[in-house]
């Protein structure tokens, strides 16, 4: 999909409001990104909230998910066990 103009604009407004404020250099590559987070698709946007919506709908039908603390502990065990590289995510 092709940028629209508008899509520079907003980019190009949020990029300067972060370099002005952030208090760490980011590149142009993490500048995007978090853009692109902030900013989803209409696609994207649709399918965050088919995914909560399928959540509300396991916990109304007594799905009590995972415990956090559970959940972090094996992130923090699974990258523990290999060598830390920086941007790492868990998954």
């Amino acid at each position: 999909m092709a940028a629209t103009r508008e899509q520079l604009d907003s980019f190009h407004e949020f990029a300067s409001a972060q370099l002005d404020h952030a208090g760490v250099e980011l590149t142009l590559q993490q500048l995007l990104d978090l853009w692109r987070i902030q900013n989803p698709t209409r696609s994207e946007r649709a399918e965050n909230v088919a995914a909560i919506r399928e959540a509300l709908d396991d916990m109304e039908a007594g799905d009590t998910g995972e415990d956090a603390a559970n959940a972090l502990e094996e992130c923090r065990a699974g990258l523990s066990a290999s060598a830390p590289t920086k941007g790492r995510k868990c998954s």
